[in-house]
């Protein structure tokens, strides 16, 4: 038996306060049915657009000038019957959530070479000029794991992600690193990964609407929209939590470590380039909070 998950990331953003990298796993069957009934919704004269569906173009409709967003002039009432028929879809088919929830402010305060534990990297050992592990790779570690959870040993797992160009080689890496030493006795499990464009599968798209409001979610709270609280309404009755990995949760993976292990990731110093490119983010910050700041009386 063959299952394919289809997955999408938000907050990889610098300044975002969570990464997710989640989606839905499904059979081929249910893929199928989902896909021609997805197209038949983007597809309708009324709602095509030559995008497909795009949660962050959709929901920033009110702020966009101009032609670039696809939904910009849409009225509400057409609006609001588009994202309803998609969510319809989604609740119609058997579809799993799957996901990776990070705490980036957590995730940060670890060390370099725990940072590289944490998303299971060993600098320099296959993937070249990529020595940066990122809350993006350890979301994406998390959903990768989950995604095994509950499968039959007969069944193997395949994942087809949204392109990524900065991050994708290490996802891809972590990926085979998985598939070769398993988590847990599942490696046999792991079928391929392949990354595509959001426009060319609604799967993703799906995915996409998943973590973009699952973020806001989880930034905003009670001020959410109302219609992104109407999605949220909509999809969490297949699941209705998503668990956040949170410093206490990453130090009990560094537990697993031997005490002379934990010692030594965590002594582990960053190559010049990791440490250039830290200052630079550091720098570029700086720049953007002084920005943000109120000229003081008198100026």
């Amino acid at each position: 038996m063959v299952e394919w998950v289809f997955g999408d990331e938000a907050g990889i953003s610098d300044g975002e306060p969570y990464c997710i990298v989640g989606g839905y796993r499904a059979s081929h069957i249910q893929w199928k049915r989902f896909e021609k009934e997805w197209n038949e919704v983007i597809e309708t004269p009324r709602f095509k657009t030559a995008k497909g569906f795009h949660a962050v173009d959709f929901h920033n409709r009110h702020r966009a000038s101009g032609t670039e967003n696809p939904y910009a002039k849409w009225p509400e009432a057409r609006a609001k019957d588009y994202i309803a028929a998609l969510t319809k879809v989604i609740r119609s088919r058997r579809l799993d959530v799957v996901a990776g929830v990070v705490d980036v402010a957590a995730f940060q305060s670890f060390a370099w070479g725990e940072q590289c534990a944490l998303v299971n990297y060993e600098p320099g050992a296959s993937v070249p000029n990529v020595d940066e592990p990122s809350p993006y790779h350890l979301a994406f570690r998390l959903m990768v794991e989950e995604s095994l959870n509950n499968v039959p040993k007969t069944t193997e797992v395949h994942f087809v992600m949204d392109q990524q160009r900065e991050l994708q080689q290490r996802a891809i890496d972590g990926f085979h690193w998985t598939k070769r030493w398993g988590i847990g006795g599942t490696a046999t499990n792991l079928g391929d990964i392949s990354f595509t464009q959001q426009t060319q599968s609604p799967g993703v798209q799906a995915a996409d609407l998943l973590v973009s409001d699952w973020l806001a979610t989880l930034k905003y709270g009670p001020r959410l929209s109302a219609e992104r609280r109407a999605v949220m309404d909509a999809l969490t009755h297949k699941r209705d939590w998503l668990w956040s990995c949170d410093r206490p949760a990453m130090e009990r993976m560094l537990g697993m470590f031997p005490p002379s292990m934990r010692d030594f990731v965590r002594g582990r110093e960053p190559p010049a380039s990791v440490v250039a490119r830290r200052e630079q983010l550091a720098a570029r910050r700086e720049r953007r909070a002084q920005q943000k700041q109120p000229p003081t009386t008198g100026q």
